[in-house]
């Protein structure tokens, strides 16, 4: 009778084998597509005690598309998906719903789905289908240049490529206040300039969060799901982030208010760069530090033209010390004058100190006279072009508060607290397109005025704890230091 039991036993074992096969040999390209386990056409029982590999080859010039099926009956039946660098990028287990067709792309050069049946009931199916990346076609973005991953469809893909001698830090921006975009994992990286050859290094959710150095000048992005996500891409020459505790990106647009903490947990400083994407300028109505966290000596928040990889010089710097009553008075005026010599001038302005839209001036004449009325610690930009008689379309001064055509403002900011500390709360109105560079170097900020415009670049300081800035882009630098 013992010997019946074990026979029958077998007999079983042998059949859910049967009913269940595993390949002993790697997938390849050279089957296109098919089902798993092999000869399935619809959800099949995975028997008691499965413990089965799906090992998949996949060549240089190929993605895999993967469908899943399954219905799960115990919490012990697990299907587990790894990527070509062995990391686990899905799990599927029972949640009380069948699922059917859940697609995931899987990158050259393997992929490997294993599957584990504990109860004997549950069930599961897999498609799988190599897509040819032959016919894809490539879009080239220098370090510096931000775009939307909304432009990031069909058969394309965007290459990011550093200066010379510099390898590339990709990071991705989200509108300020907007919940993290489940999208970004479907955005795929690969550390080269071609898709077909390069390796893939994980999605835009892990590597656009933190400052991840590519091997070399250019990393890649697709999106093989053809679904849209509304964040920024953005890639630095890695000299210019490298060193920084954190990076990050926040969008913002026309008419929307930003405001919060802009924190760093260690003193190595934290880089912030804002970027407007329909507006010229930003105004930054407060900076508040954290004089509690903060130690006097090291807290300062500065700021910076454009993007990292501009290397624009730092505008200005507000150490914590810093109180609205260390502005000079606003009586501050800069005289402009142009003419021909003989007679009244042909513009003849005034701009106060904080002046509120900027506009380009242009007349001809023989001379240019610039004058300022300040205190010494007062600091005018201004940028001109001269040109040859006649070649001027106006000799009317457009007024100081006609905008100019709006360029993108970008805004960037640093901050640099030592561990278990954050930044003070920033908050920022912006009015027209544009980017600017942070960097902290202490705790809470809390914005101050900033904008910026394609012909000219003031900075000045104002009362009451504000201030504008004139220029393309804005970069401020925050040091916070714990107490």
């Amino acid at each position: 009778m013992l010997k019946l039991v074990a026979l029958l036993s077998l007999v079983v074992g042998s059949a859910y084998g049967q009913a269940f096969p595993c390949p002993a040999n790697h997938i390849t390209s050279v089957t296109l597509g098919g089902n798993l386990p092999a000869g399935a056409t619809n959800i099949t029982t995975i028997p008691r005690g499965t413990n089965c590999s799906f090992v998949f080859d996949i060549p240089n010039n190929y993605a895999l598309l993967l469908k899943f099926s399954a219905d799960f009956q115990s919490a012990n039946d697990v299907v587990t998906i790894f990527d070509n660098t062995n990391t686990a990028v899905m799990l599927l287990s029972h949640t009380g719903q069948p699922i059917y067709d859940v697609p995931l792309w899987m990158s050259a050069k393997s992929a490997m789905v294993q599957v584990v049946g504990a109860s004997g009931n549950s069930r599961f199916m897999l498609s799988y289908m190599y897509q040819s990346l032959a016919d894809y076609q490539k879009v080239t973005k220098n370090t510096g240049e931000y775009f939307p991953l909304s432009s990031v469809t069909g058969k394309t893909y965007y290459t990011i490529t550093a200066s010379v001698n510099e390898k590339v830090v990709l990071s991705v921006g989200q509108r300020a206040g907007a919940q993290n975009d489940v999208h970004l994992s479907e955005y795929y990286v690969y550390d080269g300039d071609n898709i077909n050859t390069a390796t893939y290094i994980g999605s835009l959710s892990t590597i656009g969060s933190k400052i991840t150095v590519a091997s070399g000048r250019s990393v890649s992005i697709v999106n093989f799901y053809g679904t849209k996500s509304n964040a920024y891409a953005l890639g630095n020459d890695a000299s210019t982030v490298q060193g920084y505790s954190k990076y990050t990106i926040i969008m913002t647009s026309l008419g929307s208010q930003v405001s919060g903490n802009m924190t760093d947990l260690t003193d190595q400083g934290a880089l912030y760069t804002f970027i407007c994407t329909d507006c010229n300028y930003f105004l930054w109505v407060q900076n508040k530090f954290d004089s509690i966290a903060t130690i006097a000596n090291k807290g300062y928040i500065s700021f910076q033209g454009q993007t990292p990889t501009h290397r624009r010089e730092k505008l200005i710097r507000y150490d914590i010390t810093f109180n609205k009553m260390s502005f000079p008075v606003n009586t501050d005026v800069l005289t402009l004058k142009i003419g021909s010599g003989s007679g009244a001038p042909t513009v003849d302005n005034q701009y106060p100190r904080d002046q509120i839209g900027s506009g380009l001036v242009s007349a001809n004449g023989n001379y240019m006279q610039v004058g300022l009325t300040a205190s010494s610690s007062a600091d005018v930009r201004l940028s001109f072009e001269m040109a040859p008689t006649g070649t001027v379309a106006s000799t009317t001064a457009a007024p100081v508060t006609t905008p100019t055509t709006p360029p993108v403002v970008v805004t960037t900011a640093t901050v640099t607290v030592p561990t278990g500390q954050t930044a003070a709360p920033v908050s920022s109105s912006t009015v027209a397109t544009s980017a600017s560079t942070v960097t902290l170097n202490f705790s809470p900020v809390t914005a101050t005025n900033t904008r910026a415009t394609p012909t000219a670049a003031v900075q000045t300081t104002t009362s009451e704890g504000s201030s504008h800035f004139s220029g393309f882009f804005l970069a401020v630098f925050v040091s916070l230091a714990i107490l």
